[in-house]
């Protein structure tokens, strides 16, 4: 068991040449519910304060890590399409525990802040031991998560903190989660979108990204920029697009064919309300 008091010293355990490489550890609760079981030495993260906080910069907010989804819910500056994703997350005991920086590197297509966190144009910090201190890198977290379980995280970084690019003010958005329950159940499908209309309803940016469709989160940038500078599509006029690259699963929760109807739904449901007047989401269009 390591467990460090700076940054510095994390990087240091890391990069250690000598024995086995520590697990890192913050709330444990992916690492503890793994088919495999952990694997010790671990590495605890929670007495590293640079791995905590939101900090809000000209250009960018830069959220540490290692927060809690708690933490996150409560802070006035969180965005709202992650806290809202972040408010459906497991039970309040859970969200005590887990971890902003534990979600991402997990790496699991249902990952509930995923979606809003691909939206905003994420960038991921990853730090590692340099000859001076810490070393830093940045990746787009669509270049960090590659597949279910797998990331570009090398041997000896820990990721340190996630920046979000400055945010536009959206005229709409909506984040769904559909499950088998309404609170401590894995996704079946998962959709956050948004949009920027000007005065004459002209769609001036939108976003669309599904999660636990394929073995990453959906994001078509290219059909994105097509609806710029356009009025809101009729219902079908993009969902088959959009379709196209779905690539659900039949698994124990649901069916494929169910993933792809709710994703299509949701899709059509929220550019029908760009024409309509604030949209904040409504699961009745499930049921």
């Amino acid at each position: 068991m390591v467990t460090p008091r700076t940054l510095e010293e994390a990087l240091e355990a890391l990069a250690a040449e000598q024995g086995e490489r520590p697990v890192p550890y913050a709330g444990g609760t992916e690492l503890m519910t793994g088919r495999a079981g952990p694997r010790g030495p671990f590495l605890f993260l929670h007495r590293l304060s640079e791995l905590r906080g939101i900090t809000q910069g000209r250009d960018m907010l830069r959220l540490g890590a290692g927060l809690s989804f708690s933490e996150l819910i409560e802070s006035p500056l969180c965005p709202p399409l992650l806290l809202e994703a972040t408010r459906r997350i497991a039970a309040p005991g859970v969200r005590n525990l887990a971890t902003l920086g534990g979600n991402i590197c997990h790496a699991s297509p249902a990952a509930d802040s995923l979606p809003p966190l691909y939206l905003y144009d994420a960038v991921l910090v990853l730090a590692s031991r340099g000859p001076r201190g810490p070393r830093y890198r940045r990746l787009p977290i669509g270049d960090f998560i590659l597949g279910p379980r797998r990331t570009a995280l090398r041997a000896g970084e820990l990721l340190t903190a996630v920046e979000l690019p400055r945010i536009p003010a959206f005229s709409r958005w909506t984040y769904e989660k559909v499950g088998a329950r309404k609170a401590q159940a894995v996704s079946k499908v998962s959709f956050a979108a948004a949009a920027v209309l000007d005065q004459e309803g002209v769609i001036r940016d939108f976003r669309a990204a599904f999660g636990a469709v394929g073995p990453t989160v959906i994001r078509r940038r290219d059909l994105e920029e097509s609806l710029r500078d356009r009025r809101p599509p009729g219902q079908g006029d993009i969902a088959g697009a959009y379709g196209s690259r779905l690539k659900p699963i039949d698994d124990q929760r649901s069916t494929a064919e169910y993933r792809r109807t709710v994703c299509l739904n949701l899709l059509n449901h929220f550019l029908e309300a760009l024409g309509t007047g604030p949209f904040t989401g409504n699961h009745a269009i499930l049921r």
